[in-house]
């Protein structure tokens, strides 16, 4: 065993000249307390793939070791030899068509299999890309664990995937870190079980238990080449089920029931691929990995839309990444003086679309206009946790891994914390620091003027925002009730929802953004609403203004009064919830049967708990 190093990442090549600098990049991005090399193996690459190896040998010595093979030897034997020269306690495979986006991977997965040593192997959630294929497994950028018992809880055995019906919680092998005395790789009677995807993931939590990470940290590139992707259907489902059937010998068909599920699973899942090939791969990991224009490209986009770069930003400004919701980026608006002050320097914005009009409401003109669609948000706030010039700053906490689980209790509201105060502590800011509201007042354009107009006459339009994203909603019948209340004294209700079909009944529908939406509630007679970011921003409204609270910790962290020192909004606290909205988060609900009688809560969760053997009581039993 080398005691010089905790980890062997073993890199696995076979003429990826075009991807290889990018897998070993990404490797020695790493920032990690424990030391690290990289075993390069390189099956006699004939692309240039091994020239490149060899320089980043010469350039990292103490890290970077080359296995170049003479002659093509086939990839199982390439797999064998690079598993068979680990001689460090932990290693990690990737091949090189593959990236880690994470630059606290190494770390974070040694972390867990130190503290927990009846683990044999860690794993974490992957990104998944095309590249050069024809069409897509899977929707670009999209993450690889979808099994929802993996939110439950961190260490698994063998038997918590006993029942799960789907394949979203194997590791991919990029994902996987192995505590290299769980392989026993001299007890190994078929090697190609032992170094196939799905059945290695089962060798290894027979060893020991599995510690997840819910956290995307690497990123799997299909390209049509490589070992799994440059096969057929046929030529992969054969060697997927012989691979069942070699785990189950060696294993003396410990859990041969599972292994025959996954793979009924996975022959379903490509003869759904099949039926699916003639749909079109329109993006690739190379865009999401670089997301980089030309400063002519950006001089000649007209739409002001930016892919931003960081190696284009000027070094003398900061950039604060407002990636939160509309709420969010007002409170940067708001604060934007205070902290410039702080950092000793001017901040430039950098805001969502749909989001641009928010910083104009603050006289702000210097703010630059992004596309979010396929950026990592984790990755790209770990490479600047803290405010720097000529980097951007992710603004909001949950981009932050070493934030993200001290905010999360305040996320999901079930913190004594008030969100406001606490923001300002997160950006070092006094607690006695002002919220400022906007100091532009906002015109209604005469294109909405007219669309509302079609309706009712603006003095008599009452503007319903029935949803938010962080709070559970409030029963259909409140707002229905409100509704009535509102047409009975002659004015029309419209409901401003996502989907036209949540419009609360008794009101009609009307299609706005943002900013149309921002702009006729300041207009309109007056505005009811969830606690939202659309709430901040209607703030101003005063007694025109009338916000919901689901709870009482709700209205405690999320309170007006105490954000904006009003005490003309009118705020109402409404203590039922819908039914789909029961678990989401703690809270007083109650349960009824046959609408008045109340049920216990215990009671009501033991009817959840066994209502498949209940059924017959659903009809009885309703949720306010």
């Amino acid at each position: 065993m080398d005691c010089k190093y905790m980890c062997t990442v073993l890199v696995i090549s076979y003429n990826s000249v075009k991807t290889i600098s990018r897998a070993l990049d990404s490797v020695l991005e790493q920032k990690t307390k424990y030391r690290y090399k990289i075993h390069v193996f390189d099956d006699g690459s004939t692309d240039g793939a091994k020239e490149i190896i060899l320089q980043y040998a010469e350039k990292y010595p103490q890290i970077v070791f080359p296995y170049i093979a003479d002659k093509n030897q086939g990839p199982q034997t390439n797999y064998w030899n690079a598993f068979s020269s680990v001689d460090t306690p932990y290693c990690v495979l990737l091949e090189g068509d593959d990236f880690y986006c994470n630059p606290k991977k190494i770390e974070l997965q040694i972390d867990a299999l130190e503290s927990h040593t009846e683990c044999s192997f860690c794993g974490h959630d992957t990104y998944l890309f095309s590249e050069g294929e024809s069409f897509r497994e899977y929707a670009e950028g999209s993450k690889a664990m979808t099994a929802p018992i993996l939110q439950t809880k961190n260490i698994f055995t063998f038997k918590d995937f006993l029942p799960v019906t789907n394949g979203g919680y194997i590791a991919y092998g990029s994902a996987r870190m192995i505590r290299s005395s769980a392989m026993k790789l001299e007890q190994v009677k078929y090697k190609e079980a032992f170094l196939f995807d799905f059945s290695q993931f089962y060798y290894l939590l027979l060893q020991g238990d599995y510690y997840y990470i819910d956290m995307p940290m690497s990123a799997y590139v299909r390209t049509g080449e490589g070992i799994c992707s440059g096969k057929s259907p046929l030529a992969f489902l054969n060697d997927f089920m012989q691979g069942a059937v070699d785990f189950n010998r060696q294993t003396n068909n410990v859990i041969a029931d599972k292994i025959y599920s996954d793979c009924m699973l996975q022959i379903g899942f490509r003869l759904q691929l099949f039926a699916n090939s003639e749909t079109p791969v329109i993006s690739s990991a190379a865009r999401y990995q670089k997301k980089r224009l030309t400063p002519e490209d950006i001089k000649d986009n007209k739409d002001n839309l930016l892919l931003v770069c960081q190696q284009m930003l000027s070094k003398e400004n900061y950039y604060y990444l407002c990636n939160g919701g509309l709420g969010h980026t007002m409170l940067i608006c708001a604060v934007k003086p205070e902290l410039e002050k702080k950092i000793n320097g001017e901040i430039v914005l950098l805001v969502r679309s749909e989001q641009q009009f928010i910083p104009e409401l603050y006289g702000i003109h210097n703010a630059l206009c992004v596309d979010l669609n396929s950026v990592n948000l984790e990755t790209l706030g770990s490479r600047c946790p803290h405010p720097e010039k000529g980097k951007i700053y992710v603004t909001h906490p949950f981009a932050h891994p070493e934030s993200a689980n001290y905010y999360r209790p305040i996320h999901f509201q079930y913190s004594t914390e008030r969100y406001y105060p606490w923001l300002l502590q997160y950006y070092g800011l006094h607690e006695d620091c002002v919220y400022r509201l906007p100091t532009q007042e906002p015109e209604l354009p005469e294109p909405l003027r007219e669309k509302v107009g079609s309706f009712a006459a603006l003095e008599k339009i009452v503007l319903f925002f029935p949803e938010a994203v962080t709070l559970q909603g409030i029963s259909n019948r409140i707002w229905k009730k409100k509704a009535n209340e509102l047409r009975q004294k002659g004015f029309t209700v419209l409901s401003c929802v996502k989907d036209k079909a949540n419009t609360i009944s008794g009101t009609k529908y009307i299609e706005l953004d943002a900013e149309e939406a921002f702009r006729l509630g300041m207009h309109c007679h007056s505005v009811y609403c969830m606690r939202s970011g659309m709430a901040d921003l209607l703030a101003a409204r005063g007694k025109a203004l009338h916000v919901f609270y689901p709870s009482h910790a709700t209205f405690f962290i999320y309170s007006l009064n105490s954000m904006f020192r009003r005490s003309d909004i009118c705020e109402e606290i409404i203590m039922e919830a819908e039914p789909q909205y029961v678990g989401a988060a703690p809270g007083p609900w109650k349960a009824y049967i046959f609408g008045f009688i109340p049920v216990p809560h215990w009671c009501y969760q033991f009817y959840l708990k066994h209502k498949k053997y209940l059924q017959k009581l659903k009809r009885f039993v309703k949720w306010r």
